[in-house]
């Protein structure tokens, strides 16, 4: 009796820890970004939210988000830069982003498309700002989406080349004249043009 109540302690501990280390892979991704908010007739930005990613399973975390106050001026308002900052290759800070207008910030439901490069650092390079409808988001949340570039259109290299029985290879059409095109149109009025020519004089 005893080594079962000391077996199912264990157990019971063990699936604890597991638990616990979930939780704390989950809290803890491995990467994070500050996203700012920049209204074009404002000398610098502001935080609008902290997310935490993870570039390999494209899990994500709003850490926190605070959307900018907006006074109801009819979407007549200003413009605003949706952007984070990068380190360029001299060390400087570099922003990044794109801009949206006043209406897509005083949507509710938003989500923050993150851009991810294709390289080993998995680094970001673009963000935008999409309005959309989340069922189980909060209103006082954001949406994440991680996204990773598509392969564009590959050129089809060393395509054999269709040759004739006698080794030549394929000829090319070329294109007909005008005069080749409608020369049976050209026929038909001079036709009509001869042919009725005679009908005043009798």
């Amino acid at each position: 009796m005893r080594n079962l109540v000391s077996l199912l302690s264990c157990l019971l501990v063990s699936i604890f820890i597991g638990l616990v280390q979930c939780k704390a892979t989950n809290d803890n991704l491995p990467k994070s970004v500050e996203v700012y908010h920049w209204a074009v007739n404002v000398p610098q930005p502001s935080l609008l939210a902290k997310i935490a990613y993870n570039p390999d399973t494209l899990e994500s975390k709003v850490l926190s988000y605070t959307p900018p106050t907006i006074e109801n001026t009819g979407g007549n308002g200003p413009h605003y830069r949706i952007g984070f900052y990068t380190t360029a290759a001299d060390g400087s800070k570099q922003w990044v982003g794109s801009l949206v207008s006043q209406s897509a910030l005083t949507t509710q439901h938003n989500t923050l498309q993150l851009y991810l490069s294709g390289s080993q650092q998995h680094d970001l390079y673009h963000v935008s700002l999409h309005k959309g409808y989340n069922a189980d988001q909060s209103s006082d949340s954001v949406a994440v989406e991680l996204i990773y570039p598509e392969a564009g259109a590959m050129p089809e290299l060393n395509k054999p080349i269709v040759v004739n029985p006698d080794g030549t290879g394929p000829q090319e059409e070329v294109e007909k004249t005008f005069f080749q095109k409608y020369w049976w149109v050209l026929m038909i009025v001079a036709l009509m043009t001869l042919s009725g020519g005679g009908g005043e004089g009798q």
